[in-house]
């Protein structure tokens, strides 16, 4: 028997990477087209499901004036607020389906400044001139205080974790639930072994984890300038993510506000655990309300699939 189906157009971006197949891939479904109806909540899950990326997106029309587009991001289980490298990916797939004329238009008149639409609220966007490269600023805490004993303890005791490893650990919520975990250094970041006979995933199966520690001077082994290594884990249905802009945007939050920024513009590593070459951007913009700063987390973008789906 067959089922009726609708046809939009997909893009699947690799995201904080001007190579592709080295970031962080997100699905786009592009729902922009008034003759389309938009695909219902379970439709949207289901397909998400089965793309089996850490997020699948859909681009719909904006409900408030102010945004471009409206955005609704899901996992292969759940839909979220908000998510970093689904930002990146769906903004660019969002200009590359006005076409270059059209898009060049737009961020001329609007000077590179876009806003996105999704649950965790209005998220302001900054593009380059060729629309390769998307910033989006770090949206506000939903929670963020030191974790519990407790919940660190089940960490370092299921990773398999020195306890004086970790400088400090906080909720660094803004959508998705990380716990953000300062290690000593990057090559402590690296070391964690997931795989490890010894670890036990299983009982921190409910928990997103973020690590982060510092480069010696600023620069990886390969001499590349690079501040930290950074690391996400949601065991839940992704395992590790290889690049993450939700992640980055807390670690950056955190550091501003804990006076321990390494500088006005840096750029983390990410994925190089598991064979990826993410970065990711950090602008610190201070020219704000005294004691306040705007943080602009952003990556190249590059689109590696182009087509329809049929959902």
């Amino acid at each position: 028997m067959s089922t009726k189906t609708n046809t939009y157009p997909f893009h699947q971006v690799d995201t904080f990477t001007d190579t592709p197949y080295f970031g962080n891939p997100v699905a786009v479904v592009n729902c922009l087209n008034p003759s389309l109806p938009v695909p219902t909540q379970e439709q949207m899950q289901r397909f998400a499901r089965w793309t089996n990326l850490s997020e699948t997106t859909f681009l719909l029309p904006p409900t408030d004036n102010a945004a471009d587009y409206r955005l609704k991001i899901f996992t292969p289980v759940e839909e979220l607020p908000f998510a970093g490298h689904p930002t990146l990916g769906s903004c660019h797939s969002f200009l590359r389906h006005l076409g270059t004329s059209e898009a060049s238009s737009l961020i001329t008149e609007r000077e590179g400044k876009l806003v996105q639409e999704c649950a965790i609220g209005l998220v302001p966007l900054r593009v380059s001139a060729d629309a390769s490269t998307v910033r989006f600023r770090a949206p506000d805490f939903i929670r963020h205080e030191p974790v519990d004993p407790t919940t660190v303890s089940r960490i370092t005791t299921a990773l398999r974790l020195d306890p004086d490893s970790i400088i400090s650990a906080y909720h660094i919520d803004n959508g998705p639930r990380w716990i953000g975990i300062k290690l000593r250094s990057a090559q402590q970041v690296l070391d964690i072994d997931v795989n490890s006979p010894q670890s036990d995933i299983g009982s921190i199966r409910d928990l997103f984890l973020g690590f982060i520690g510092p480069y010696p001077e600023g620069r990886n082994v390969q001499g590349e300038k690079v501040a930290h290594e950074v690391r996400a884990f949601v065991f839940e249905d992704i395992g590790e993510d290889p690049v993450t802009g939700s992640l980055n945007a807390g670690f950056a939050k955190w550091l501003e506000e804990s006076g321990e920024s390494p500088a006005d513009e840096y750029v983390n590593s990410q994925g190089t655990a598991i064979g990826r070459n993410g970065r990711v951007s950090v602008k610190i913009d201070r020219k704000q309300d005294v004691g306040k700063a705007d943080i602009w987390i952003g990556g190249e973008c590059v689109v590696c699939i182009d087509g329809v789906v049929h959902i």
